[in-house]
C-alpha cells in the first residue's frame, strides 16, 4: 500500500497534466514513456492520479483517424497508479503518434508524444541514437540543466540508451534531511525516483515526446555510491525496474537487469555491472595507519576470484557473463554495443598503479579535485570502480572476442561525469564515454592528462578543451560501413569524434605506459633523480618490451631497459635523471615493444642544481642554509646507493632505512653532527647484516625538529 507521503504526493500531482491534459476526473501525472521498441513492437509506462482503466492509442499520422490500440491495465493504489502498456503489429521504421486513453475515451485530441519503430531485424540501415548518463532531476538543488535536453530533443534520433545515475536519489534523500545511504530499504523510496525520471517539469520529457528511450542504473540510482552485490536492497531496484520502466525482456529478472535488443543491422548488450561485481575494495591488500605510516597505504593485488559480471553468488540462473559472451558469439549483426554503467578501457589500470606509487609522497599529499581534496590512496579505489579494477573479467571478454574473431565490438560508458573517446589504442575496444547529461563535469580526463596519462586519443573533455559543460553521446551507424562516434556539447558543437571501420577485432598486445610526461624538478648536479614509470600489459598476450631509447642517455637512463609483461600485469621501470650542468634538460624516451600501435614516447625534464655554488667565495658559504634530504642514488640499486643530506645546524642526527609497514629496517646515521653536506652508502643490508628482499623501502632523516622521508627501490 502506498505510503502517506506517496499519498500525498499523488494528490499534489492529481492537479498537474503532462503536455496540456485537461478536464477529466483521472489525470495522468507521468508519461507516457515509451521504451521497448523493436521493428514491430513498444512498451509504454503511465502514471495517472486514481484508478483507471488505461490504455494508448497509437497513430501513423497523428490524426487518430486509424489506430492501434495498446493492451490496457487498471492503474490501483496498489501499484503507486504506474501501469505497463505493450503495442504490438507495428510497421517497421513508422513515426507513430500517441495518446492516452483513461476508461475508454481519450484524455486529448491532439498526440502528445511519437517515436519510430526500428528498422527490421538484420537490415543494414543509417540511423542515430544517443547515449548519456549522470543527471540529477526535477528541482534537485545540484542540478546544472541548461539546454543540453532541448538540444538532445531535436535530434533525429531513434532513442537514449541511458547508462545510469538518473537522479541521485542516494544523495538527494541527504539534501531533504533524511539517510541517503541504501535508499531502496524502502520501496516507497524506489518508487519516488520514478516520480523524479518522469517529472513532466524536467525538461527531459521533451525528449519523451520523440523518442523511445531505454535503461540501465549505475551505482546511485541503484543503491549507493560505488556500490556492488553485497549492498542491501537492490533487491527492490531490480522490482521497480521492472515495475516502472518499460524495458526490454530481463533475461534472469530476479537477479538484474541486463538485457540485449537488436536494431537494424546492430545488436546490443546492455549490462548490469553494479549488482554483479565483487566489492571493489577487495582488489587491494591494505597496510592501516602506524606510527610512521599516517595515512592507509594500500597494494592494487586482485586475485583470480575478483570479478565483474560473475561475482554475485546469490544469482540462480545463468549468470551475466556467461550471457553477454554467449550472445556475443551467436550475434549474426554486424555492429555489436556494450553498454556499461562504468567505462571499460583497461588503460585506467595505469590510474591505478601510479596513485598507489605516489602514496607517502608528500608532494602529492592533497590533489585538488572538482569532487575535493584526494588522496592517492582515494584515486586508487576510485579507479578500482571501472573495469580496469577488474584485470580477470577484461582479459576473459577480450580473449573470447579475439579467439571467436568476434568483430565490430564497441563500448558506450557513462559515469564518471565527463566524457571522452578512444579508438581502441588505450582502450582495445573503441569506447565512447558520455557523462555529464546535467552532472558538473569531473573533469577526470583532463586531470589524468595533468599527470601524463593519455588513455583518451579521439578528445573530449581533455586538458586542451575548454568546453566543460553538459555533454551528450551521438553515435551513427551507417549500415554495414561504419560507425561514427561523437561527443556532442549542449551549443551543438562537437567535442569528439571518431568513425570505427567494419572489421575491426581488439589487437592481441596492449601498453599503457604511464606518466607520458615526467618532471624531475630541481636535482643537485653530481646526484641522481629518479622518477617512476610504469607500463601494464593490457591485453591478452605478453607485451615484450625489446628496448627503450633516450635521446640524452648520459643525463636521462630507464632501469630496466627490456623484459616481458603478462597479460594483466605491470612492470615498474625508474627513469633516472644525473644532470651535470645548472640547467634545464630535456628528452625524450621511445619504448619500443610488441604493441602494434607502434612505439610510446615519453617526455622528460629536469633541472641541475648547483649546491656548491658558493663554495668558492668564503668559507661560510659551505654551510647549508637548510636542512635537506636529497634523493638516493642510483635508484633503484644493486647491490648500495648513495644518500646525500644537509645539515644547517648542529645537532643530534639520524637517518633511518623503514619497509612500507614503518618497520625500521636499518640505522645508517645517529649521531651529533656539526653543520655541513653529508652523503652515507646504504648496502642494502639490514641491522643484523642480512640482506634485504627486493622493493621498496623509505628512508627518514630527523635532525632536530627537522623530519623528511625519501623512497629508494632495491632490484635484485
Amino acid at each position: 500500500m502506498c505510503s502517506g507521503i506517496l499519498r500525498r504526493i499523488a494528490g499534489l500531482v492529481g492537479v498537474v497534466l503532462i503536455w496540456g491534459f485537461t478536464g477529466w476526473a483521472q489525470q495522468v501525472t507521468h508519461g507516457p514513456v515509451v521504451g521497448g521498441v523493436t521493428s514491430s513492437s513498444a512498451v509504454f509506462v503511465v502514471r495517472v492520479d486514481a484508478p483507471a482503466d488505461v490504455q494508448l492509442e497509437l497513430s501513423p499520422t497523428g490524426d487518430f483517424q486509424s489506430v492501434i490500440r495498446t493492451t490496457s491495465a487498471l492503474a490501483s493504489e496498489d501499484g503507486y497508479y504506474f501501469v505497463k502498456l505493450f503495442a504490438s503489429g507495428l510497421q517497421p521504421e513508422t513515426r507513430y503518434y500517441y495518446r492516452v486513453v483513461l476508461n475508454g475515451i481519450p484524455a486529448t485530441a491532439e498526440a502528445v508524444g511519437s517515436f519510430r519503430t526500428f528498422p527490421p531485424e538484420g537490415a543494414p540501415r543509417t540511423f542515430t541514437f544517443l547515449t548519456g548518463s549522470c543527471q540529477q532531476a526535477g528541482d534537485d538543488p545540484f542540478s546544472n540543466i541548461g539546454n543540453i535536453f532541448y538540444r538532445m530533443a531535436q535530434e533525429d534520433a531513434l532513442f537514449l540508451l541511458h547508462q545510469g545515475d538518473w537522479g541521485y536519489p542516494d544523495t538527494t534523500d541527504e539534501e531533504a534531511g533524511r539517510p541517503g545511504d541504501y535508499f531502496p530499504l524502502i520501496y516507497d523510496r524506489v518508487v519516488e525516483t520514478y516520480f523524479s525520471k518522469y517529472d513532466p517539469n524536467y525538461p527531459m520529457a521533451e525528449l519523451f515526446k520523440t523518442m523511445a528511450v531505454d535503461y540501465a542504473y549505475d551505482d546511485h540510482d541503484m543503491v549507493d555510491n560505488n556500490s556492488d552485490y553485497t549492498y542491501p536492497g537492490i533487491a527492490n531496484s531490480v522490482r521497480g525496474y521492472r515495475e516502472m520502466f518499460p524495458h526490454y525482456p530481463l533475461p534472469n529478472g530476479d537477479d538484474g537487469v541486463w538485457h540485449q535488443f537488436t536494431c537494424g543491422n546492430a545488436d546490443f548488450f546492455v549490462v548490469d555491472n553494479r549488482s554483479q561485481r565483487d566489492p571493489n575494495i577487495n582488489a587491494f591488500t591494505i597496510i592501516p595507519p602506524n606510527d610512521f605510516v599516517q595515512d592507509t597505504i594500500v597494494s592494487f593485488r586482485p586475485g583470480p576470484d575478483h570479478r565483474l559480471l560473475t561475482a554475485n553468488p546469490m544469482v540462480t540462473g545463468e549468470d551475466q557473463m556467461s550471457w553477454l559472451l554467449n550472445a556475443l558469439k551467436n550475434s549474426t549483426a554486424d555492429w555489436k554495443f556494450i553498454s556499461t554503467g562504468t567505462p571499460f578501457n583497461p588503460g585506467m589500470r595505469g590510474v591505478i598503479e601510479l596513485a598507489v606509487l605516489l602514496q607517502g609522497d608528500p608532494n602529492y599529499a592533497e590533489i585538488p579535485t572538482p569532487a575535493g581534496v584526494l588522496t592517492p590512496t582515494e584515486i586508487a579505489v576510485e579507479f578500482s570502480d571501472k573495469w580496469a579494477g577488474f584485470p580477470i573479467t577484461i582479459h576473459r571478454l577480450l580473449s573470447f572476442i579475439i579467439e571467436n574473431r568476434i568483430e565490430n565490438v564497441i563500448f558506450l560508458a557513462g559515469d564518471i561525469h565527463t566524457s571522452a573517446i578512444d579508438d581502441g589504442a588505450n582502450s582495445l575496444i573503441p569506447e565512447l564515454v558520455s557523462g555529464p547529461l546535467d552532472r558538473t563535469n569531473s573533469q577526470t580526463v583532463a586531470m589524468m592528462e595533468q599527470f601524463g596519462i593519455y588513455i583518451y586519443n579521439k578528445g573530449g573533455h581533455t586538458s586542451s578543451q575548454s568546453d566543460l559543460g553538459n555533454a551528450y553521446g551521438r553515435v551513427i551507424v551507417f549500415g554495414k560501413d561504419s560507425v561514427r562516434l561523437e561527443v556532442v556539447s549542449e551549443t551543438g558543437e562537437i567535442l569528439a569524434k571518431h568513425t570505427v571501420r567494419a572489421g575491426f577485432i581488439p589487437a592481441r598486445v596492449g601498453a599503457t605506459v604511464v606518466p607520458l610526461k615526467l618532471d624531475f624538478g630541481g636535482v643537485p648536479v653530481g646526484s641522481q633523480g629518479t622518477q617512476p614509470l610504469i607500463v601494464v600489459s593490457t591485453s591478452i598476450d605478453p607485451l615484450v618490451v625489446e628496448r627503450i631509447e633516450s635521446s640524452d642517455p648520459q643525463r636521462f637512463q630507464v632501469v630496466p631497459r627490456h623484459f616481458t609483461v603478462y597479460p594483466g600485469l605491470k612492470q615498474r621501470l625508474a627513469v633516472i635523471y644525473t644532470p651535470d650542468t645548472n640547467e634545464l634538460h630535456e628528452a625524450t624516451l621511445t619504448i619500443y615493444s610488441n604493441d602494434p600501435d607502434g612505439p610510446i614516447t615519453v617526455n622528460v625534464r629536469g633541472y641541475g642544481i648547483d649546491l656548491y655554488a658558493e663554495k668558492a667565495t668564503t668559507p661560510a658559504s659551505q654551510v647549508p642554509r637548510e636542512f635537506q634530504l636529497l634523493p638516493n642514488f642510483p635508484n633503484p640499486f644493486n647491490p648500495a646507493t648513495t644518500i646525500p643530506y644537509a645539515i644547517a645546524r648542529e645537532g643530534q642526527v639520524r637517518l633511518t632505512i623503514y619497509n612500507l609497514l614503518g618497520q625500521p629496517i636499518r640505522t645508517l646515521v645517529d649521531a651529533f653532527q656539526p653543520a655541513g653536506h653529508y652523503r652515507v652508502v646504504w648496502d642494502g643490508r639490514d641491522d643484523k647484516g642480512m640482506a634485504v628482499t627486493s622493493g621498496v623501502y623509505i628512508y627518514e632523516l630527523k635532525a632536530g625538529n627537522f623530519v623528511a622521508r625519501r623512497k629508494l627501490m632495491l632490484l635484485k
